[in-house]
């Protein structure tokens, strides 16, 4: 977790927290693997958020202005960082959800692959 903001570093921390809850019944074999995956989605999801409300606030196209009589409007970065970061966050999802034992498919989990299923329906 690399940041220098201490606001952002308490979201994640708690994002965090959520996430080792809902897994952790995960192998202890697994264990190491499955922590970094986690603190790297907790990262991610603090992030999207972010992202979002900066795209909701300035839109998918922004302005620019080179300052060589070059200006006009071009598609806001920050909507691509987000796709990038969504996709990322929902290959991390699709590992860890294959390392949770079945017997414990139900349960904190069961909302979160139930709603995981359906986005990659919509893929």
């Amino acid at each position: 977790m690399l940041t220098q903001e201490p606001e952002k570093l308490e979201r994640v921390q708690s994002e965090l927290e959520r996430l080792e809850e809902i897994f952790r019944e995960v192998d202890e074999n697994k264990r190491d693997f499955v922590q970094r995956q986690i603190q790297q989605l907790a990262w991610l999801n603090v992030s999207i958020a972010d992202l979002q409300l900066k795209v909701d606030q300035w839109g998918t196209l922004v302005s620019y202005d080179n300052g060589g009589g070059q200006s006009g409007i071009k598609p806001n970065p920050d909507v691509k960082t987000l796709l990038d970061y969504q996709k990322s966050c929902n290959t991390i999802v699709r590992t860890l959800i294959t390392l949770v034992p079945d017997k414990y498919s139900g349960g904190k989990l069961a909302p979160f692959t139930n709603s995981i299923e359906i986005d990659l329906e919509d893929v």
